[in-house]
């Protein structure tokens, strides 16, 4: 963050959504564990088609182990 601050010029880019992404719009169990890691992929998915990125299967334990 401090080497972000001291640069002359820094870049933002804001994706704003119409809305929100409702749960209960894919009809899911509110109180089922696996209703939610739907949700989730669907939020991830819908994230990487507005950004145009590749989604992987990393996580962030994955992520602390490269470190």
């Amino acid at each position: 963050m401090l080497l972000t601050m001291s640069n002359w010029y820094n870049t933002v880019t804001i994706y704003e959504f119409e809305g929100v992404y409702d749960p209960t719009y894919l009809n899911l169990d509110i109180n089922d564990w696996d209703s939610w890691k739907i949700y989730a992929n669907k939020v991830s998915n819908l994230i990487a088609k507005i950004l145009d990125i590749k989604k992987t299967n990393l996580n962030l334990k994955d992520v602390n182990d490269f470190t």
